[in-house]
């Protein structure tokens, strides 16, 4: 396997994020609350501003993206303490090596250790949504200190299926802070 990068990713970074999050999305619609057709609808520089504003970081190799994970948090005043962990996605070739591991490992100290991003400094614990079925990714979670506390009946409609979803949180110890 070739050497990974990991870094955020810029508003210069939209196409080649769009491309690989419609892949994820398009693979893998049951493990996304978001859709492709959705997702194609939004202006490039909609997807643009969101990686400018927003925390998304992505693992490169050969300056091509490996996979990616976000990172977001609630402006509002009684919920800026939560971190939101969303659409990780690793592409087929790059899975089983190690890369959502250090993806989320990355953000995870980012939010608890880094802060690179103002709205960190109130962060307090980490949120993830998985699907139920997803045996890989709840292993993973688990491995890095989230642990469950609810699960959401038919949380996900993918055609005429009903997927359900796990909530798991990781909060951080008071050294942490």
């Amino acid at each position: 396997m070739q050497a990974l990068d990991l870094r955020r990713l810029r508003e210069s970074d939209a196409s080649a994020f769009r491309e690989i999050r419609s892949e994820g999305l398009r693979l893998h619609p049951d493990a996304f609350g978001a859709s492709f057709a959705e997702e194609q609808s939004q202006p490039l520089e909609r997807v643009a501003d969101r990686l400018e504003n927003g925390h998304v970081m992505a693992a490169v190799a050969d300056d091509a993206i490996a996979g990616v994970v976000g990172l977001a948090g609630s402006r509002a005043e009684k919920t800026r303490h939560i971190g939101l962990i969303w659409g990780l996605y690793v592409r087929p070739s790059w899975r089983r090596s190690g890369v959502a591991r250090r993806l989320l490992e990355t953000v995870i100290s980012d939010a608890m250790l880094v802060r690179p991003q103002p709205w960190m400094s109130d962060l307090r614990s980490l949120r993830i949504c998985v699907e139920a079925n997803n045996r890989a990714a709840i292993d993973l979670y688990e491995a890095l200190g989230f642990t469950a506390w609810a699960v959401e009946k038919q949380a996900l409609l993918v055609g005429d299926h009903f997927h359900d979803e796990i909530h798991m949180r990781l909060d951080f110890s008071p050294q942490n802070r």
